[in-house]
C-alpha cells in the first residue's frame, strides 16, 4: 500500500470513530441525527451535522440559564468525536475537524461561564463527564459498531444512525 493511500485510509478511520462518536453522544442527548458521512467536505473526511457548530450562536442568548443548558449539551456533542476518535485511534491523525470540534466546545462553555477564570475548570469538567460516558461499555461498543457501519457504507442516514443507536444501546 502507498503511503499516500494509508494516509487517506487513516484520516477515514480517524473520520469514522469522530462522527460515530457525536452521533452516539447526540441520540444520548435526545438530538435529532442527521446523515452521517465519511467522505470528504472541503479539506477534511467526515461531516454531520456539528460543521460549523457554534456560527449561528447567539452568545448573549447562550447566557440565560436554560440556554446554558443547552450550550454544554452541544458542548458535550462536539467533545464526544475528538475524545472518541482519541480513544480507538490513540495515534491516529488529529485534522483540522478535530481540532475545530475542541476550539467549538471551548468557544461555547466560556460563553456561558459565570466565574471569572472558570472557563476552563468548566471545559475540563464537561470533558470529563463526555470521558467517563465514552467509556461505558455499551457506549464503546455502539461506537465501534457505528464508525464499522460507516467505514462499510460510507453515508449513514439519521433514520438509520439511530435504528442502529437503538439497537445497540437499549
Amino acid at each position: 500500500m502507498t503511503p499516500g493511500k494509508k494516509k487517506r485510509l487513516d484520516f477515514h478511520f480517524a473520520a469514522a470513530f469522530r462522527e460515530a462518536g457525536h452521533a452516539v453522544s447526540a441520540w444520548d442527548r435526545n438530538v435529532m441525527l442527521m446523515p452521517v458521512s465519511i467522505f470528504a467536505r472541503g479539506a477534511g473526511a467526515g461531516q454531520n451535522v456539528w460543521n460549523d457548530a457554534v456560527r449561528n450562536v447567539d452568545f448573549d442568548w447562550l447566557r440565560s440559564a436554560k440556554s446554558a443548558v443547552l450550550a454544554e449539551r452541544l458542548a458535550s456533542i462536539l467533545l464526544a468525536g475528538p475524545l472518541a476518535q482519541r480513544m480507538f485511534m490513540p495515534n491516529g491523525p488529529k485534522g483540522p475537524a478535530h481540532m475545530e470540534r475542541l476550539r467549538q466546545a471551548k468557544t461555547l462553555l466560556s460563553a456561558v461561564s459565570t466565574s471569572p477564570g472558570g472557563s476552563r475548570a468548566y471545559y475540563e469538567r464537561v470533558r470529563r463527564d463526555v470521558g467517563r460516558f465514552l467509556v461505558r461499555s455499551d457506549v464503546k461498543e455502539t461506537v465501534g459498531s457505528v464508525a464499522k457501519e460507516l467505514l462499510e457504507k460510507g453515508t449513514i442516514t439519521g433514520k438509520e444512525m439511530t435504528a442502529l443507536i437503538e439497537t445497540r444501546m437499549r
